[in-house]
């Protein structure tokens, strides 16, 4: 009986002594001391990312507390994290799906200037995505997932895409119908206003690309004004070959040339 006390009391203190290895704060201290300095977005990036990243020191996840904080100290300098890739989580393919399409989504919306345009929202987007992900990898707090989960969903704007056909802003019957379908839902639940992003793929010059893409975006427009909208919720924004639908499922590329000849539209 002696003997397996004094096993159990070393196993207790060896297993102390890798506990306290482990609880390695010194980047979230670093984080929480920091003088936040930036833009409104990378100070409210920061922010989150802090509140985070106590939230897993609370709960003893040592790995996850100083990743998160590292992101924070980026932001806190001035650079821009980029939102977590699923795929480099340990998450199953089918869970992975929505949260990659949110990521796109999240990702085109911060690549056509949401960092300047709405920074607040655009950082509390971000920084619930990476919640999201985090949780959804450790996948047994229900409650967080689904918090985490609607807030990046809350903050992140509805986006729909109208597809068009090569040098082309002619709307088919397909985009007709999604255009169709974005109105309804809007008298159904109105919004503040609809985005309306002009965007094509990079065949041709810059200039050309650029008047097509507010071609495109004008076709869109219109149809949705004999639809009902008023103007005032209606802006456009033109970005022609600049900005490619990040993909889904490689984080690094853009979608192919053809999925890149279409209408972005965001509500708000």
């Amino acid at each position: 009986m002696q003997n397996f006390k004094h096993l159990t009391s070393k196993a207790s203190v060896i297993f102390s002594l890798l506990a306290l290895a482990g609880c390695d704060t010194e980047k979230y201290e670093e984080l929480a001391n920091s003088d936040l300095k930036g833009d409104p977005f990378s100070v409210e990036l920061a922010t989150n990312y802090k509140i985070f990243a106590k939230s897993e020191i609370d709960q003893y996840d040592w790995p996850d507390q100083k990743y998160m904080s590292i992101k924070g100290l980026t932001a806190a300098k001035g650079e821009n994290p980029l939102p977590e890739d699923p795929h480099n989580w340990g998450i199953s393919k089918a869970d992975s799906i929505p949260l990659s399409n949110s990521r796109a989504d999240l990702v085109h919306w911060l690549n056509t200037d949401a960092r300047q345009t709405h920074p607040i929202r655009a950082a509390k987007a971000q920084g619930s995505f990476d919640c999201w992900v985090e949780q959804k990898e450790e996948n047994w707090q229900q409650s967080h997932i689904a918090a985490c989960q609607n807030a990046a969903q809350r903050y992140t704007p509805t986006t729909s895409q109208i597809q068009f056909s090569f040098d082309s802003a002619k709307l088919s019957q397909k985009a007709q119908k999604n255009l169709e379908k974005i109105a309804t839902d809007w008298r159904q639940k109105p919004g503040r206003v609809l985005l309306i992003q002009g965007h094509t793929d990079p065949t041709g010059t810059k200039a050309y690309n650029y008047k097509l893409a507010r071609k495109r975006a004008t076709a869109v427009k219109m149809k949705l004004l004999s639809m009902g909208f008023s103007p005032k919720s209606l802006k456009i924004q033109i970005w022609g070959e600049t900005r490619p639908r990040p993909h889904a499922t490689k984080a690094n590329y853009s979608v192919s040339k053809k999925q890149n000849r279409r209408v972005e539209i965001l509500r708000f």
